[in-house]
């Protein structure tokens, strides 16, 4: 589900700024699962990063859609951030280049939730 306009518009201004990217980073690098608030922060972060159209924000976005896509052996089938990974795999169908191909094709492969992998199917088809 997509944000409202008026959210994002107001969001704009801080798409590009560095917090939005240092803890978007520093969630792609982290294998574990997340609080309900912080997958709701996290993807107000992804939602921010989506207007910035630039290749590193499409790669960035990549990263942590596998990231918030994944999930760990023990308890298979709960994604790490269920809500970032919706909303990563939203944004990325709509991205350029190979980034977006690449980040669904893997996430097809490792998600296991029934609804998340619909999606992400779905937006291969695309």
């Amino acid at each position: 589900m997509s944000p409202p306009r008026a959210w994002l518009r107001s969001a704009a201004p801080f798409a590009g700024e560095w917090p939005v990217r240092a803890v978007l980073e520093c969630f792609a690098g982290f294998a574990g699962h997340v609080w309900s608030g912080s997958d709701e922060l996290l993807r107000g972060l992804t939602w921010m990063l989506s207007l910035d159209p630039s290749p590193e924000a499409t790669e960035l976005l990549g990263r942590v859609a596998v990231t918030a896509g994944s999930s760990g052996a023990r308890s298979r089938g709960y994604v790490f951030a269920p809500l970032t990974a919706a909303a990563a795999v939203e944004i990325l169908t709509s991205r350029p280049g190979d980034v977006p191909g690449r980040a669904l094709t893997e996430l097809s492969r490792i998600v296991v939730h029934k609804a998340l992998l619909a999606r992400v199917r779905a937006a291969l088809d695309r």
